[in-house]
This record gives structure tokens, C-alpha cells and sequence, in this order.
């Protein structure tokens, strides 16, 4: 193999959450075969090891070529004696999963590369992840539906529906970072895995009349990229949202809020919850720090002065103190700090200084004059006075998934003796 081959199938690493994983990736017959192209780099750029596995009516709609390209790996169409259904994968990849695949495994039929290596995975105790797609009068067949309320139902098999979406009379492949977030959190063993993420993401808007409104400058943009990583890692993540500009992927658990005091509810309510047990808090959300002392119900006319004034809001990320004092429940606290034209020494400060005041864990500061288009400068302090510098969104990302790793790890033998 040439270098220019090499190089043509290679993919740029953007995170190692599968780094040392092997997948296969089984495709059966249907028009939603085209995309596992892309799956395939996807999960290669999390640092997987990808092959594939084609049913004969999967090569009507793609070619085997293409899934080699795709996966850098000689695909498998039949068996032989060199028993590929036998491969010591980390996690088997169904998708597209047609109703006759689907019951197929159900039954244990294993008549075909893609079954017969299912039903091995199967006995291995594999993880296997099924992204049904189909007309809905297929879908909703109920000899189907049985077999996949038992997959949903029956922990034993350790078969996992990825849920497809619904429009235009069918059910439709799963969003496609959907699949990979899905199979990628199956595969988490970390120290996050398991546990209960609380974050505050975007920005707070507050209503002056019945039309007017103010509202702080955040697109949610940063924290939504937080809670996805942590998510890959296997934690809880649950992400009460102001109104931001970026829309949250679809596995992730939002709360949709707009003001300050429906942000401070909508956490206590999540705090006080009997069946979670939040470890880590994390508030990144543009929090309004003043908000109107009263909203006039009606539009005030163009043109006549308005005398609007603002009164401090709650302090979210210190009101938290009292709930968690009263249920006896720490949790390791993450807060950010904005600020405008200072020096990295003089944000330092501030940011220190912010993290005793709200008895924070861990700071992470920022000056407007760093954040622009390609560049977005995060400095991370912590309660011994240490400094860190990250360049960009994604590295502020996976640099605070690591240190949150690093912290989870060392309290993890604490938490299991609770």
C-alpha cells in the first residue's frame, strides 16, 4: 500500500474516548446504509478500530469498496474458514437494523455473516447496539415490537436500542452523532461513568414589558460542548439550559429555562431529587446578575420614557450551598468568570478570589478580548493555586473532562463506601 493510499484513508483524531476499542459495524438492507460511511470515520476519530460486516442486501445500496474506505479494514461479506464472526470486538454496531434482521436475531437465526455475528457477540456477553429504521407499518408490526420491548426490557441480552426518530410516515435512522454518542457511552468505563453531572449552560433573558426583554450575551455554545464530552465519558449529565443559539443533541437531558429565578428552580428541583446524587455541578450559564424589580404587562408605547429598575438576582452557584448543606450532599463545584480587558496575571486574581467567594473547587476565567473566532483562551484555577492555560473551546473541553476524571478517580472509593 501506497503512502497515498494510506494517507487517504486516514481520519484526524479529535478525542480518544475509543481509543483501544474494536467495533463492527453490521449493515443490513436498507437506504440508510449510505451514511455508515460517515458513522465509520466518526468513530475512527474517537480513536476506534472499525470493521464491517455486510449483508448481501446491504451491498445493493452500498458497496463493500466504500465501507473498506470507510473503515480502513477489509469487510466482511461471507464467512470462511477463517471464522470472522469470531472477532474479539469491544461492541457490535447494527445499523441500519430492518425488521427482518431485527427478528432475525430475535430468534436466533443466525443465517448470514451479519446474524451469525450478532448471535456471537451474543453469547460472548458483547454489547451490541440496534438503530432500527423502517416504514412505520413495519415498525409498528407487533411481532417487532415484542421482540424489541424484550430487547428494551431484558438487561440479559445486552442489546441497546438506539430509538429512531418519526416524520413522514416512518421511523428514520438516528441522528448520526447520535449513534456514535450512543455507542461510544456504552463503551465508557471511566471513572465518570455513572456518575451525576449538574450543569447550568447559556444565557438569561428577563421580560421589561409585554414585548421588551433584556438578556445576557451567551450562545450556550461552550457548555453544550462540555456536556457532550462528559456525556462520551459516561456521566449523568443533566443540563438545565437558558436560551441559547446552539440547539443540545438530542441524548442529552435539558431542562429548558429563560429567567434567573426559573434557572434557580428548575437546580434545586434537580437537587433535591431522591433518585440522583450529584457529584459534580458545573455553572457555566451566563446568569443575569440584575433582572427588572417589576415587569410592566403591557407594551409601553414608542417614543415615552421608561424608567426600568434592576435589582440584584440570586447568586445560583451560592444558593446551592444551602440545599447541599441541607441534604448533606457535597458536590465538587465548577464555576466560569467572565471579565473584560484585564491582564492574565489580574484575571487570575478575580478568578481566585471568585472561587472562594463561591466556594468553588475549580474556576475557569476568560476576558472577552480572547474569546473571537478560532480562538477561545480558558485559564483554570483551583483552590491550591494552580494554573492551567487552554487555546480553544475543545481544548477548555477535554481539558476539564480530564481533570474532572482525575477528581472522580480519587473520590471514587469514597463515593462506593457511601
Amino acid at each position: 500500500m501506497d503512502m497515498k493510499e494510506l494517507e487517504d484513508r486516514q481520519v484526524d483524531a479529535i478525542a480518544d474516548y475509543l481509543k483501544g476499542k474494536k467495533i463492527t459495524m453490521c449493515l443490513s438492507g436498507g437506504i440508510a446504509s449510505i451514511e455508515m460511511p460517515k458513522v465509520a470515520r466518526m468513530l475512527r476519530r474517537y480513536g476506534a478500530d472499525v470493521r464491517a460486516v455486510m449483508s448481501d442486501a446491504a451491498q445493493k445500496f452500498i458497496t463493500p469498496l466504500t465501507m473498506e474506505w470507510a473503515t480502513g479494514n477489509k469487510v466482511v461479506t461471507t464467512l470462511d474458514g477463517t471464522a470472522q464472526h469470531i472477532d474479539l470486538e469491544d461492541a457490535v454496531l447494527v445499523a441500519p437494523a430492518t425488521l427482518n434482521t431485527i427478528n432475525k436475531i430475535a430468534a436466533g437465526i443466525a443465517d448470514n455473516p451479519l446474524t451469525t455475528t450478532v448471535a456471537s457477540a451474543m453469547g460472548r456477553g458483547i454489547p451490541i447496539m440496534l438503530a432500527p429504521t423502517m416504514h412505520m407499518s413495519l415498525y409498528e408490526n407487533p411481532i417487532l415490537q415484542k421482540n424489541l420491548n424484550e430487547f428494551r426490557n431484558n438487561e440479559d441480552y445486552n442489546i441497546h436500542i438506539i430509538e429512531p426518530r418519526f416524520s413522514e410516515g416512518k421511523a428514520k435512522l438516528a441522528k448520526l452523532d447520535e449513534i456514535v454518542a450512543a455507542t461510544t457511552r456504552q463503551l465508557a468505563n471511566g471513572p465518570l461513568s455513572g456518575v451525576d453531572v449538574l450543569m447550568t449552560v447559556g444565557p438569561n433573558e428577563a421580560n421589561v414589558d409585554a414585548v421588551r426583554k433584556i438578556k445576557n450575551t451567551s450562545s450556550g455554545d461552550l457548555g453544550i460542548r462540555i456536556a457532550k464530552d462528559l456525556y462520551m465519558r459516561g456521566a449523568n449529565v443533566k443540563v438545565t439550559y437558558g436560551p441559547g443559539t446552539v440547539h443540545p443533541p438530542g441524548y442529552l437531558d435539558v431542562t429548558d429555562v429563560k429567567g434567573p429565578d426559573e434557572m434557580m428552580q428548575a437546580v434545586e428541583d434537580e437537587l433535591r431529587r431522591k433518585d440522583k446524587n450529584y457529584r459534580i455541578s458545573i455553572f457555566n450559564a451566563a446568569v443575569l446578575d440584575y433582572a427588572p424589580d417589576k415587569v410592566i404587562d403591557e407594551k409601553v408605547r414608542s417614543g415615552d420614557e421608561m424608567n426600568v429598575r434592576l435589582v440584584p438576582t440570586k447568586k445560583i452557584i451560592k444558593e446551592v450551598d444551602k440545599i447541599t448543606e441541607e441534604t448533606g450532599k457535597k458536590m465538587y463545584k465548577v464555576g466560569f468568570k467572565l471579565e473584560s480587558k484585564k491582564s492574565p496575571e489580574k484575571l487570575r486574581e478575580i478568578a481566585y478570589d471568585s472561587l472562594q467567594k463561591n466556594g468553588c473547587d475549580l474556576v475557569i476565567a476568560n476576558d472577552l478580548s480572547d474569546i473571537r473566532v478560532g480562538k477561545h483562551i480558558g485559564y483554570f484555577i483551583d483552590t491550591y493555586r494552580n494554573y492551567s492555560t487552554f487555546n480553544s473551546k475543545d481544548h477548555i473541553t477535554h481539558g476539564l473532562g480530564e481533570h474532572l476524571e482525575n477528581y472522580a478517580m480519587e473520590m471514587k472509593h469514597r463515593w462506593q463506601s457511601r
